[in-house]
This record gives C-alpha cells, sequence and structure tokens, in this order.
C-alpha cells in the first residue's frame, strides 16, 4: 500500500532537507480498473484492519480516505507530522508484512496490483499562512465529508509569487466574513512540480457548491503562472480511514 511512499522518503532523506517544521503529508492516488470498486474497498477495509492491529504495537499517524467522484480513483492523506517521523513511517509496510505473514502480504499485493491501473504519491507540506482559516478554525473534515479539491502546477519559479497571493485572498476573505475556507499544501516530492494542492469541504454537497462559487483564489494575473490545472469532487470514507483515538492536528482541524 505504501510503495510510493517509502520511495518518497527515501528520497526526502537523500536530499537533505529538514527546515519543514511539524506539517509534513503524504498523499496517495490510487486509479483502480473499471468496475473494480467494490474490490478495492474490499482490501483496504483489510488493510485498514491490519493497520488498527499494527496500532497496539506501534504508533500510526491516522490517514484519511477520500473517493473521487469524478474519477475511479482513492485519495490517501497520512498526516506524518514532523520531518524525524518520517523515518519511523516509511517501517510501517515492513511491520506490516512481518505481522500478516510474507505469503499473506504478497497475495494481497498482487491482489492490489490486479485492480490498479496506476499509483501517484506526494510529499507534501502544510502551508497554513496560505490557508484560509478563520478564528473558529476551518470546517473539520470529519464533520464536513464533502470536499472540492483544487491542483495546480506552476511555472518553475513562481512558488513564493503563488504563496504570498494566496495570502492575500486568504486575508480579503476573512475581512468579508464570507464563510469560505480552504487548506493548502505545497507538494515537496511528486510529479509536475512545483505544485499546489488546495482543499475545501462542507457538511453537504450544496454548502460545498455555495462555498466554491465563492471562491477568489486565481485571478488572471495568477493565471499567468499556472501550467496545468485539474479539480475534482470527492467524499471522506471513514471506513475506509484509519482514525485512531489520538487527537487529530489542530493545525487546520481536521
Amino acid at each position: 500500500m505504501f510503495r510510493v511512499f517509502v520511495l518518497l522518503v527515501n528520497l526526502f532523506f537523500i536530499s537533505g532537507l529538514s527546515a519543514l517544521e511539524e506539517e509534513l503529508w503524504v498523499f496517495q492516488q490510487d486509479f483502480y480498473s473499471f468496475g473494480k470498486r467494490d474490490v478495492y474497498e474490499s482490501l483496504k477495509r483489510i488493510w485498514v484492519q491490519q493497520i488498527t492491529e499494527l496500532s497496539k504495537e506501534q504508533e500510526i499517524p491516522f490517514m484519511l480516505t477520500i473517493q473521487s467522484k469524478d474519477n475511479p480513483e482513492f485519495i490517501t492523506l497520512v498526516h506524518i507530522g514532523n520531518w524525524c517521523a518520517l523515518d519511523n513511517f516509511s517501517g510501517i509496510t515492513k511491520a506490516l508484512e512481518k505481522k500478516v505473514g510474507v505469503d499473506v502480504w504478497r497475495k494481497q499485493q498482487e491482489a492490489r496490483d490486479s485492480i490498479l491501473n496506476f499509483q501517484i504519491g506526494s510529499l507534501q507540506h502544510f502551508l497554513p499562512e496560505s490557508s484560509c482559516i478563520p478564528k473558529e478554525g476551518c470546517p473539520s473534515l470529519m464533520q464536513h465529508p464533502y470536499v472540492h479539491y483544487f491542483i495546480y502546477s506552476l511555472r518553475p519559479g513562481q512558488d513564493s509569487f503563488f504563496e504570498e497571493s494566496l495570502q492575500k485572498k486568504a486575508k480579503e476573505h476573512l475581512e468579508k466574513k464570507d464563510g469560505v475556507s480552504w487548506r493548502v499544501w505545497k507538494v515537496l516530492f511528486g510529479a509536475d512540480v512545483p505544485k499546489y494542492v488546495i482543499m475545501v469541504c462542507a457538511n453537504t454537497e450544496e454548502s460545498l457548491s455555495d462555498k466554491v462559487s465563492k471562491l477568489n483564489i486565481i485571478d488572471s494575473h495568477l493565471s499567468q503562472v499556472i501550467r496545468q490545472r485539474r479539480d475534482g469532487k470527492g467524499i471522506l470514507r471513514r471506513d475506509l480511514s484509519y482514525l485512531p483515538t489520538q487527537v487529530l492536528p489542530d493545525n487546520g482541524e481536521f
């Protein structure tokens, strides 16, 4: 399940990056074959059960699974925390393999591989300063499971301009008190960098559409630095997520 993640972790340590504070995340996109959603969900539930059992022996970060409403895709969000925790995270797959047995683990891997067209993994840094978070906090994904996400790939060298522009846009929305909020991640390792993910969440599909219609993020100036854009809608699948009893991070209140 985390083979792409482990590769990213290794790249991270090779790079020597360290000034990432406490907000490292891993995103994995699983694109399943047509008609194989039920099989994917069944395998994912088994994996969640195994992770839950493993959590009795070692600390496991919470993992949120979002089902895309537009594509045959599931997105898993994992909050790693600080960069020191990456080493522990990279050992989860090996620990699971040891716990369930090599033969069982290999069969599960083969079953997953048989229904997946491809996977995309990325190591990301949550940017609270570029997010639009009201004083009362962003809507919790736990209580607001409907999401709309935007993925922007930029022209090289436009990172600072993009982030500063988002900060200005966030200030405008907060001053208006129009109920709009969003979270922003910067992709550190992944395809088509520099790249950013912006996510809006709501408690109903109607409320989500209303929030997205009020967004004022990408103006004519920002559009000039964007190479590619993709967006989509999804819903949090609690039954396919690992949600430990530990307190979730309050920096954005997931």
